[in-house]
């Protein structure tokens, strides 16, 4: 922090997932769903300015670019569980966002939230497949 701005580099350790239903993606034919679960490593470049910078209360605001590395997962299909890597179900390794939002600290506690929006395509296909995410976030500063 520097008067009314900041700085923050993060590393966060994420799982989300998707279904593809039967007769959504033209690449894939599948007669029943297909469940995709994935591990990956977001790296958040974030900047912003300090609306109320008060002894005990604080009000963040910030934005900034969001680097996403698909590490692993697991699909499920037909009652079938098995593990992947990204290449092998035609995802991309990296991903690129762009992240908003705004946090509050009291005291030694903090609340964020935020909006990630995908800015590439997950997947090496037509379909366009960006991903979304909010977040809220409860912590405490020792």
């Amino acid at each position: 922090m520097h008067r009314k701005e900041f700085l923050e580099v993060d590393i966060t350790f994420c799982k989300y997932g998707l279904t593809l239903q039967p007769g959504e993606d033209i690449d894939f034919d599948n007669d029943s769903p297909l469940d995709i679960r994935i591990r990956a490593l977001e790296i958040p470049f974030t900047m912003g300015y300090i609306a109320v910078k008060k002894p005990v209360f604080r009000w963040f605001l910030y934005g900034g670019p969001v680097s996403r590395f698909t590490l692993n997962g697991r699909y499920t299909y037909e009652g079938v569980t098995e593990s992947f890597k990204p290449k092998e179900i035609r995802l991309h390794v990296y991903n690129l966002g762009a992240r908003f939002g705004t946090q509050v600290d009291i005291g030694m506690f903090n609340v964020d939230f935020s909006y990630t929006i995908g800015l590439t395509n997950a997947f090496k296909t037509r379909l366009r497949t960006n991903s979304h995410g909010l977040q809220l976030s409860v912590g405490l500063a020792l």
